[in-house]
């Protein structure tokens, strides 16, 4: 089941158009008074960017339209049940990483080779082979990141989150973000430069 289907029917009592350029606090307010043309404008505003950190998150595209969906509706209704401020773009993200730990702990009994085969499917030019397997290996070294450092990394580079709402996504202080940051970048790394050695000299330096 998608995302629109979980907000499919929802009437607004004004139309969509009114809200679109809104403010977040202008469109929660609404969205309370039982605007739910709101929440439409809000999930427009917000999934694209949500499900791309769900996808880089999780490594596979339908857990992320999943765990997009789950978002949506746990934000839906928690704003609909609260009355205190919220700073709307990353208590999401806080929603949606959330969602994507437990799916990630709920995951650790499979077999590491079967999930790997579920990889998202990238579109690309045919010509340009070595470019999308480039593209997988670095998403496969991004999901061999520790879960604080992947989403740190994603929130930073992808989403354009400042390194106070990257804190508050988190739940840390704002000096460790940078530190997150500067660990999965030199992760990666450390995974490119692993596969650029032959085997042998890998199997040599674990040998000694």
């Amino acid at each position: 089941m998608g995302v629109n289907a979980a907000i499919a029917g929802f009437g607004g009592g004004f139309s969509r158009r009114t809200v679109v350029t809104e403010d977040d606090e202008y469109l929660v307010a609404r969205l309370r008074a039982g605007d739910d043309a709101a929440f439409e404008a809000i999930y427009d505003r917000y999934a694209r960017g949500v499900l791309a950190f769900c996808v880089h998150m999780l490594g596979n595209r339908e857990a992320a339209e999943d765990a997009l969906q789950m978002t949506f509706v746990s934000a839906f209704r928690a704003l609909r049940r609260t009355e205190g401020d919220v700073s709307l773009r990353p208590w999401l993200y806080t929603i949606a990483r959330n969602r994507c730990l437990s799916e990630l702990r709920a995951r650790r009994d499979l077999d590491v080779d079967a999930a790997a085969t579920d990889r998202p499917s990238f579109v690309g030019v045919a010509d340009e082979v070595q470019r999308r397997e480039d593209f997988r290996e670095l998403v496969d070294d991004l999901q061999r990141l520790p879960a604080d450092q992947r989403a740190a990394l994603v929130l930073f580079e992808l989403a354009d989150h400042s390194h106070e709402e990257i804190a508050a996504v988190l739940g840390v202080r704002k000096e460790k973000v940078k530190a997150l940051v500067f660990q999965a970048r030199e992760g990666l790394v450390r995974g490119r430069r692993a596969r650029e050695h032959p085997c042998a000299e890998i199997r040599e330096r674990l040998a000694t």
